[in-house]
Protein backbone atom coordinates (compact mmCIF):
# COMPACT_ATOMS: atom_id res chain seq x y z
CA UNK A 1 0.00 0.00 0.00
CA UNK A 2 1.11 3.37 -0.92
CA UNK A 3 1.83 5.71 2.11
CA UNK A 4 2.60 9.60 2.80
CA UNK A 5 6.57 9.90 2.70
CA UNK A 6 9.50 7.79 1.50
CA UNK A 7 10.85 7.12 4.97
CA UNK A 8 6.80 6.26 5.90
CA UNK A 9 7.00 3.70 3.15
CA UNK A 10 10.39 2.26 3.97
CA UNK A 11 9.54 1.78 8.14
CA UNK A 12 6.76 -0.04 7.46
CA UNK A 13 8.08 -2.39 4.63
CA UNK A 14 10.80 -3.09 7.51
CA UNK A 15 7.93 -3.64 9.83
CA UNK A 16 6.64 -6.08 6.97
CA UNK A 17 9.52 -7.90 6.66
CA UNK A 18 10.20 -8.76 9.70
CA UNK A 19 7.01 -9.76 10.50
CA UNK A 20 7.52 -12.26 7.79
CA UNK A 21 10.03 -13.84 9.42
CA UNK A 22 8.27 -13.77 13.03
CA UNK A 23 5.38 -15.82 11.28
CA UNK A 24 8.05 -18.62 10.78
CA UNK A 25 8.33 -18.99 14.19
CA UNK A 26 12.01 -19.60 14.77
CA UNK A 27 12.79 -19.08 18.42
CA UNK A 28 16.20 -18.32 17.92
CA UNK A 29 14.95 -14.83 16.41
CA UNK A 30 11.46 -14.06 17.43
CA UNK A 31 12.51 -11.79 20.14
CA UNK A 32 14.57 -9.64 17.51
CA UNK A 33 11.93 -10.08 14.67
CA UNK A 34 9.18 -9.23 16.72
CA UNK A 35 11.08 -5.70 18.60
CA UNK A 36 11.75 -4.99 15.29
CA UNK A 37 8.10 -5.30 13.87
CA UNK A 38 7.04 -2.86 16.83
CA UNK A 39 9.73 -0.59 16.69
CA UNK A 40 9.09 0.36 12.83
CA UNK A 41 5.64 0.15 13.45
CA UNK A 42 5.75 3.23 16.40
CA UNK A 43 8.54 4.89 13.72
CA UNK A 44 5.86 4.69 10.96
CA UNK A 45 3.07 6.34 13.35
CA UNK A 46 5.45 9.60 13.94
CA UNK A 47 6.34 9.53 10.62
CA UNK A 48 2.63 9.78 9.09
CA UNK A 49 1.93 12.48 12.15
CA UNK A 50 5.05 14.43 11.06
CA UNK A 51 4.12 14.33 7.41
CA UNK A 52 0.39 15.56 8.44
CA UNK A 53 2.21 18.07 9.83
CA UNK A 54 3.99 19.64 7.26
CA UNK A 55 1.54 19.37 4.55
CA UNK A 56 -1.16 21.06 6.85
CA UNK A 57 1.43 23.64 7.85
CA UNK A 58 1.02 23.13 11.22
CA UNK A 59 3.93 22.49 12.94
CA UNK A 60 4.20 25.90 14.43
CA UNK A 61 0.81 25.50 16.06
CA UNK A 62 1.40 22.39 17.26
CA UNK A 63 4.86 23.87 18.86
CA UNK A 64 2.42 26.63 20.15
CA UNK A 65 0.17 24.53 22.03
CA UNK A 66 2.72 22.48 23.32
CA UNK A 67 4.84 24.98 25.06
CA UNK A 68 3.27 28.35 24.38
CA UNK A 69 4.33 30.93 21.89
CA UNK A 70 6.98 32.16 24.09
CA UNK A 71 8.85 28.96 23.43
CA UNK A 72 12.50 29.59 23.45
CA UNK A 73 14.90 27.31 21.25
CA UNK A 74 14.05 24.62 18.88
CA UNK A 75 11.59 21.66 20.58
CA UNK A 76 11.43 18.14 19.57
CA UNK A 77 8.33 17.63 20.87
CA UNK A 78 7.71 13.18 20.85
CA UNK A 79 5.12 11.21 19.99
CA UNK A 80 2.89 11.29 22.59
CA UNK A 81 2.66 15.01 22.84
CA UNK A 82 2.37 15.00 19.01
CA UNK A 83 -0.32 13.11 19.09
CA UNK A 84 -1.85 15.08 22.41
CA UNK A 85 -1.88 17.82 20.05
CA UNK A 86 -3.30 16.00 16.92
CA UNK A 87 -6.33 14.75 19.13
CA UNK A 88 -6.74 18.25 20.42
CA UNK A 89 -6.79 19.46 16.83
CA UNK A 90 -8.82 16.78 15.03
CA UNK A 91 -10.48 15.19 17.12
CA UNK A 92 -11.41 16.38 20.54
CA UNK A 93 -10.94 20.61 20.00
CA UNK A 94 -12.42 21.36 23.24
CA UNK A 95 -9.97 19.53 24.64
CA UNK A 96 -6.52 20.93 26.08
CA UNK A 97 -4.76 20.29 28.62
CA UNK A 98 -3.22 24.14 28.71
CA UNK A 99 -6.75 25.31 29.25
CA UNK A 100 -8.36 22.58 31.36
CA UNK A 101 -6.10 20.80 34.00
CA UNK A 102 -5.71 17.50 32.81
CA UNK A 103 -3.75 14.83 34.94
CA UNK A 104 -1.30 13.32 32.43
CA UNK A 105 -3.04 10.33 32.88
CA UNK A 106 -6.32 11.46 31.76
CA UNK A 107 -4.65 12.22 28.51
CA UNK A 108 -3.34 8.80 28.06
CA UNK A 109 -6.52 7.25 28.66
CA UNK A 110 -8.03 9.93 25.68
CA UNK A 111 -5.24 8.88 23.59
CA UNK A 112 -5.35 5.07 24.41
CA UNK A 113 -9.53 5.26 23.59
CA UNK A 114 -9.11 7.13 20.19
CA UNK A 115 -5.90 4.91 19.42
CA UNK A 116 -6.03 1.92 20.62
CA UNK A 117 -2.88 -0.17 21.61
CA UNK A 118 -0.95 3.19 21.17
CA UNK A 119 0.35 3.06 24.99
CA UNK A 120 1.96 -0.06 24.39
CA UNK A 121 3.29 0.65 21.37
CA UNK A 122 4.87 3.79 22.44
CA UNK A 123 5.92 2.60 25.88
CA UNK A 124 7.50 -0.23 23.66
CA UNK A 125 9.30 2.50 21.62
CA UNK A 126 10.53 4.52 24.50
CA UNK A 127 12.19 1.95 26.37
CA UNK A 128 14.36 0.39 23.58
CA UNK A 129 14.99 4.14 23.20
CA UNK A 130 15.98 4.15 26.65
CA UNK A 131 18.54 0.39 26.15
CA UNK A 132 15.76 -1.84 27.80
CA UNK A 133 13.55 -4.44 25.86
CA UNK A 134 9.80 -5.09 26.79
CA UNK A 135 9.91 -9.10 26.46
CA UNK A 136 6.67 -9.83 27.76
CA UNK A 137 5.62 -8.09 24.08
CA UNK A 138 8.59 -9.57 21.77
CA UNK A 139 6.37 -11.83 20.15
CA UNK A 140 4.56 -13.01 17.59
CA UNK A 141 0.67 -12.55 18.73
CA UNK A 142 1.69 -8.78 20.02
CA UNK A 143 4.17 -8.00 17.36
CA UNK A 144 0.87 -8.90 14.54
CA UNK A 145 -1.64 -6.70 16.57
CA UNK A 146 0.76 -3.68 17.35
CA UNK A 147 1.48 -3.92 13.69
CA UNK A 148 -1.86 -3.77 12.70
CA UNK A 149 -2.96 -1.18 15.19
CA UNK A 150 -0.11 1.10 14.27
CA UNK A 151 -1.50 0.83 10.84
CA UNK A 152 -5.03 1.68 12.15
CA UNK A 153 -3.65 4.68 13.93
CA UNK A 154 -2.41 5.62 10.69
CA UNK A 155 -5.42 5.56 8.96
CA UNK A 156 -7.34 6.93 11.56
CA UNK A 157 -4.98 10.22 11.55
CA UNK A 158 -5.92 10.47 8.13
CA UNK A 159 -9.54 9.82 7.88
CA UNK A 160 -9.44 12.65 11.10
CA UNK A 161 -7.78 15.28 9.01
CA UNK A 162 -9.89 14.86 5.97
CA UNK A 163 -13.71 14.15 8.06
CA UNK A 164 -12.37 18.31 9.91
CA UNK A 165 -10.96 19.98 7.06
CA UNK A 166 -11.64 18.25 3.64
CA UNK A 167 -8.14 17.57 2.89
CA UNK A 168 -7.33 13.97 1.53
CA UNK A 169 -3.71 14.35 2.09
CA UNK A 170 -2.19 12.13 -0.18
CA UNK A 171 -0.45 8.73 0.25
CA UNK A 172 1.16 7.85 -3.06
CA UNK A 173 4.69 6.94 -2.31
CA UNK A 174 5.03 3.12 -2.61
CA UNK A 175 8.31 1.02 -1.50
CA UNK A 176 9.51 0.92 -4.70
CA UNK A 177 9.29 4.32 -5.47
CA UNK A 178 10.86 5.20 -1.99
CA UNK A 179 13.99 2.69 -2.68
CA UNK A 180 13.89 4.23 -5.89
CA UNK A 181 14.41 7.63 -4.73
CA UNK A 182 17.28 7.33 -2.43
CA UNK A 183 19.76 5.74 -5.47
Amino acid sequence: MPEGTSDASILIATSFQALNRVIQDNPETIVCDSTVVILFAAFFIEANLNYITDVLELKGEMLDYLYGKKRHGKKHPGLQLKLKWFYSKFIAPSFSDKEIKVPKREVVKKLETTFPSFEKIHEFRNKISHGEIVLSLANREDAEKMRRQAKSIVDKLYDSVAAKTEIKIPRGVTYKNAIASLK
